[in-house]
């Protein structure tokens, strides 16, 4: 299984390869390869080289002067000499021989990663490297196809939309706050009569609550604190839903800006605010 992301680098191209060089992640250098430039810091200068002989052909140059691609592995699941093989093999197939890059493969955490840094110009006829839904869509793919071929598990698709690695092995192993969250959301829904009840069973399970234009959930408990980044647990926000009585009517559905607003089954089970209530289920 490989979680693929890509970044586009607007500053220096060396900073980031002074990063993914870097002797301690790499074994000594032991896992770095390159095509069309050196293996090496160098490569910086030979990408400038090539984005200057674009503008000297009257090519308009991008802001963004290189992409930085990461593939990450599952735990255990690969080694970091197959890792490697794996990196070059994406990059050679997705870039097809046009992009000079250079792939580190970092093995200074739980899991195989490749960096994959490559010129946003290509040597070939000049034009910039695009980079949008579509593109990432089917480097993905690339990626995923790759994996079976090496034996490899790949990620569903439902459930991989809009994780990162770390929170996807975390969902994957039940340990992600977001997706705790999302669980007991969606339990409180299904077993509450009201609006009211929702809210207590919330608490009961353990959430502050905070009122507004969203609602607010707060984990009080400290493994959900200790996922997050500051002394702050994590707050995940949810829109008012609908219709569920008299005090929801106002509302409608998941904020956008949350996690949830594109899981189906939470959206379905939230419809159940969207009726008003009938005289039987008020009794």
């Amino acid at each position: 299984m490989a979680v693929t992301k890509i970044k586009p680098i607007r500053g220096t191209v060396n900073k980031a390869l002074a990063y993914i060089l870097d002797p301690a992640k790499t074994d000594d250098q032991l896992y770095v390869s390159s095509f069309g430039c050196a293996a090496s810091d160098a490569a910086a200068k030979e990408f400038e080289w090539t984005r200057n002989l674009a503008a000297q052909q009257g090519m308009q140059m991008p802001k963004v002067i290189a992409r930085h691609l990461i593939q990450s592995f599952d735990i255990g699941e690969v080694t970091p000499e197959m890792a490697h093989e794996i990196g070059k093999q994406f990059a050679d197939e997705w870039l097809k021989g046009k992009y000079e890059y250079v792939i580190a493969t970092h093995i200074d955490k739980g899991h195989c990663h490749n960096h994959i840094i490559f010129n946003a110009i290509n040597f070939v006829d000049y034009h910039a490297y695009r980079s949008n839904k579509r593109t990432y869509r089917e480097m993905r793919q690339l990626s995923d196809e790759i994996c079976k071929e090496h034996g490899l598990s790949v990620i569903p698709p439902s459930q991989s939309k809009g994780m990162d690695y770390k929170e996807y092995t975390e969902a994957k192993r039940g340990t992600s706050w977001k997706q705790k969250l999302k669980q007991t959301i969606d339990r409180c829904i299904i077993t509450a009569k009201d609006y009211d009840e929702f809210l207590k069973l919330m608490q009961e399970a353990g959430y502050e609550i905070k009122t507004g234009k969203y609602i607010s959930f707060r984990a009080s408990s400290a493994i959900f604190r200790s996922a997050s980044s500051s002394s702050a647990a994590k707050v995940t926000s949810i829109k008012r839903s609908s219709q569920f009585s008299k005090k929801l009517r106002e509302h409608s559905t998941i904020s956008p800006r949350t996690t949830f607003s594109n899981m189906p089954t939470l959206k379905q089970r939230l419809r159940t605010f969207t009726a008003p209530m009938t005289a039987s289920a008020r009794s």
